[in-house]
């Protein structure tokens, strides 16, 4: 039997040896288990070494009476709520005044009736448990108002008196024993503002609260040091004529959520670093502007030291360089705009390192060149960072509403386009956009095909063809690189027709982040039907690729679909360096953060300097078609390719080639060391259920070259 279900124990604490015989023979017919005690001392001993749940004490004993044993025992630990009958022979009052004086819970007259004795020390164990079981609940709530610091109170209105619960009178300031004041008193914790709507609870009017007679309002508590703000929800309760006789509400201390609500509303609309518009709330800002139809224009001024100083001295440095060239920024055009009456700016953070300024009012060319400049020469003194000096000076471009674009998607981009000829330039530029005096017009038919491509992902009639990637030493499909086709009602248009479009509408980056998820849901198809794992690779444009969200974008498709990050590739093009170098190795190291490879496509045909390439966080080459047409028939072609293998292999970078048409070029690249190829030989791009089928089926004898595997440069480097 454990401890908690054991019969209650009874000390019995009498000088009369029989009495004491007699009382455990009563109280064990019972139920109780007794523990005896033939004085006061012995008594106290006795509880001490074992606690009893009842103590029957005789008044009458010699050197330590009842009354003062009872008193000791009080002070004991665990002696307060212990229950003590006090057994006494004597019926004088002032006998049965010390018994209660000295704490005893109740008296018996000696010698009792010993069924009267069992019954009331039954009866008393069971109250003392009722009264510990109350405390243990009135603890438990009070410790529970405390962690949810929430506290009740009571408005009695014919009473009128308020009575608060421990934890209310904390949170509005009072003393702990403040739990009952008058109305005023309790009002006068609260702001005078919210004081009237707190009393007006003993008459609502008829139109405030809700149906069933309930209350939820905030209020500000301004007790000491800190200012709170209380949530309370109150109900009312109503005599039979209508009349509010009493109010039961509760209050909560809200301050901390409410100061999370604020700081995430500021990082929703706000740049962490900077204090400025982010860049979602900075569109908004200009989509503003150009619907109201004033005069508005986009400046974007970056500073062209950030790459460097996060490189050199890392991102805290970068972030402090950032905040200082802010403040600066800001200076300089609150000054500036002193000149132009009218003219009001706002300032924001675009992304990609740059900062941007909305201006609304009289703008024209004149006014943005001007601020422009003086924005950027604000730049050309030293900023420092970490004690040290750095000259972060600083490139602009600007676009006008509405004669540079005439919503804030328009506006934006051809601002950015601004700032990207600017940083091409010298430190200090600022770049007009450029416009022609005279447009072409449009062709009617160019307008409808715009249009159609709006609603041509609404509509369902873009798709994705796969080109399969061959793995020469085991003819079998290694990859696939993911092709745009769009059936304008059912009829294909050319993909450089409509990407070119897409480009120029702003269309491409909605599109490319479509056929990003539904390359990762491909995936996942082929997968579930047996094809096991064929890595997907997606082209993107510059303007997306450099756009500071694709990161978000690609780990969301990712996470929805369950594809490995490894096995999705991202393929740009060398034109992506040549326009923003800082900015395309700053999403190339996020994306790898993620996983996801990155690979130059139509590699050979641009401009990259083999030192960016060593440097570059890509993992793949596409060597473009044009190094592989006139394979197997020229030497210097195939001289020429056999050295792009040798500079990738000595890069340590892996490499595919494409173009492949004929088996000949097929067999001299894998002689070269290179067994990934892509091309029209192996096959043309197909539907999802063609690379099903080409995954499930049988292995391609003409696709395998060598007798056995590649050599091993190629194997390690090539593959």
């Amino acid at each position: 039997m454990t401890a908690e279900n054991a019969p209650p124990l009874a000390l019995v604490v009498d000088d009369d040896p029989l009495f004491r015989t007699a009382t455990v023979a009563a109280l064990t017919r019972f139920g109780l288990r007794v523990v005896e005690a033939s004085d006061g001392d012995e008594g106290l001993e006795r509880f001490a070494a074992r606690p009893a749940d009842v103590i029957l004490l005789d008044a009458q004993m010699p050197r330590l009476d009842g009354f003062e044993t009872c008193a000791r025992l009080r002070d004991m630990p665990g002696g307060a709520a212990v229950p003590v009958l006090m057994l006494t022979a004597l019926d004088d009052e002032e006998s049965i005044k010390s018994a209660y004086v000295a704490g005893a819970t109740d008296f018996h007259s000696k010698p009792p009736r010993w069924s009267i004795l069992g019954q009331r020390v039954r009866f008393m164990i069971r109250a003392a448990k009722m009264r510990k079981d109350l405390a243990r609940t009135q603890a438990e709530a009070a410790r529970t108002e405390r962690i949810a610091r929430l506290g009740q109170w009571e408005w009695d209105l014919p009473q009128g008196r308020m009575s608060l619960s421990a934890e209310c009178a904390r949170l509005l300031g009072f003393a702990p024993r403040a739990l009952a004041m008058t109305p005023a008193e309790f009002f006068a914790a609260f702001a005078e503002a919210d004081r009237g709507r707190l009393a007006a609870l003993a008459n609502p009017a008829p139109a405030s609260g809700t149906e069933e007679g309930t209350f939820d309002f905030e209020c500000l508590v301004p007790v000491r040091p800190v200012a709170r703000v209380v949530r309370v929800e109150a109900a009312l309760v109503r005599a039979a004529d209508g009349r509010v006789i009493r109010v039961n509400a509760v209050l909560q201390d809200v301050t901390e959520r409410k100061h999370a609500e604020e700081r995430i509303e500021h990082l929703a609309h706000f740049d962490p670093v900077t204090g400025f518009a982010n860049r979602a709330r900075f569109r908004d800002l200009v989509a503003e502007a150009t619907a109201a139809g004033e005069g508005a224009a986009v400046l974007f001024v970056q500073p062209r030291r950030l790459a460097s100083v996060t490189q050199a001295l890392g991102r805290d440095a970068a972030e402090a360089l950032t905040r200082e060239a802010g403040v600066r920024l800001a200076t300089a055009l609150a000054w500036t705009l002193e000149r132009f009456p009218g003219v009001h700016g706002d300032f924001g953070r675009p992304g990609g390192g740059a900062f941007g300024v909305l201006l609304t009012g009289p703008v024209d060319d004149e006014l943005a060149l001007v601020l422009g400049e003086a924005l950027a020469r604000s730049l050309d003194s030293p900023l420092v960072v970490e004690g040290r000096e750095i000259f972060a000076r600083a490139s602009a471009g600007y676009a006008l509403a509405p004669q540079d674009g005439r919503d804030a998607d328009d506006l934006l981009r051809q601002a950015d386009r601004s700032l990207q000829a600017a940083l091409r330039g010298r430190p200090g530029e600022v770049a007009a956009p450029a416009r022609q005096e005279k447009a072409a017009p449009v062709p009617v038919h160019d307008l409808a095909l715009e249009t159609d491509l709006h609603y041509a992902l609404k509509r369902g009639e873009l798709r994705l063809h796969y080109q399969p990637q061959i793995d020469a030493r085991t003819g079998r499909i290694s990859g696939v690189e993911a092709l745009m086709r769009w059936y304008r009602q059912g009829e294909m248009v050319p993909p450089g027709r409509f990407i070119t479009l897409a480009e120029e509408t702003g269309l491409i980056e909605p599109i490319e982040d479509w056929a990003i998820g539904e390359s990762c849901r491909q995936y996942a198809r082929w997968r579930e039907a047996g094809a096991g794992a064929i890595p997907v690779a997606v082209n993107l444009t510059a303007s997306h690729f450099l756009n500071p969200e694709l990161p978000g974008i690609v780990a969301r498709a990712l996470a929805e679909t369950g594809v490995p990050p490894a096995h999705l590739e991202l393929e740009i093009t060398e034109s992506v360096l040549l326009e923003d170098l800082p900015r395309a190795v700053a999403r190339m190291e996020a994306l790898n953060e993620l996983g996801v490879r990155v690979a130059i496509d139509d590699f050979g045909t641009g401009y990259s300097s083999l030192q960016y390439l060593r440097r570059l966080p890509i993992d793949r080459l596409k060597i473009d078609r044009a190094f592989v047409s006139d394979l197997g028939s020229s030497p210097s072609a195939e001289a020429l390719l056999a050295a792009m293998l040798a500079m990738t292999k000595a890069l340590g970078l892996r490499v595919i080639v494409e173009g492949i048409e004929t088996r000949a070029q097929a067999e001299t690249l894998f002689a070269n060391g290179c067994s990934q190829m892509q091309g029209f030989y192996f096959a043309k791009p197909l539907e999802a259920d063609g690379v099903l089928a080409l995954a499930n089926g049988p292995r391609r004898a003409d696709w395998k070259f060598g007798a056995g595997p590649a050599p091993r440069e190629a194997l390690s480097h090539a593959g």
